[in-house]
């Protein structure tokens, strides 16, 4: 979980920032693509681990051992010193409803300008 969390942290931060220099304001762009490139990038970063899912053990346990893995967002780097947390699948959940809230704010604010 922290690798998908990692993973999508990065256009999370860049939203953060040019959401707070467009004054807290969210264009329907911003309110769609950021969402879709945290998910890619959530993706990204958990992509050495898809062959334990498909219980390909060989392979996961070479990728798992392999530091060319860090270019899926430093995965190996995250396995050697990673701990489990029930806060990382917290976190996640309180961005996503972080997100969900500003789209929800935008739309109610576009609706009170129209009418």
């Amino acid at each position: 979980m922290n690798h998908f969390l990692l993973g999508m942290s990065i256009p999370l931060c860049v939203f953060g920032i040019v959401y707070s220099v467009r004054r807290f304001r969210a264009s329907f762009v911003m309110l769609v693509l950021y969402p879709l490139l945290m998910l890619a990038l959530g993706i990204w970063a958990v992509v050495p681990d898809i062959p334990r899912i498909l219980r390909m053990n060989r392979l996961y346990d070479r990728l798992a051992v392999d530091p060319r893995t860090n270019i899926f967002l430093w995965h190996y780097r995250i396995d050697q010193v990673e701990t489990d947390s029930p806060l990382y699948a917290t976190v996640a959940i309180a961005v996503f409803a972080g997100v969900l809230f500003i789209a929800w704010r935008e739309l109610k604010m576009r609706e009170n300008e129209r009418g």
